[in-house]
């Protein structure tokens, strides 16, 4: 439903880690905790970064293989328009 996708992308609130940093391997962990009771037939996540990944913790690589061993997609800023812009609706 790309209508309610849309109204939680309006609802971000960015800025609020107070520590500087960019942990992508912790953060897709989080998201795929999140997900993994739900019943959904498919299951995304898009992925929004402003840097590498520069902190210890989780690996990337190995939070994107738990991903795939999920069954859950992970898509980047730019799939994710290119997905939204497929089905007709532009960010």
């Amino acid at each position: 439903d790309y209508d309610v996708l849309l109204q939680f992308v309006d609802r971000l609130n960015v800025g609020i880690v107070r520590q500087d940093g960019t942990n992508i391997g912790m953060a897709l962990a989080t998201a795929l905790n999140r997900l993994r009771e739900t019943r959904a037939k498919s299951k995304v996540v898009v992925l929004l970064t402003d840097g590498a990944h520069n902190v210890p913790g989780i690996d990337p690589v190995d939070a994107a293989r738990l991903a795939e061993s999920l069954g859950v997609k992970v898509l980047n800023e730019e799939q994710f328009r290119e997905l939204l812009s497929a089905h007709g609706v532009e960010l």
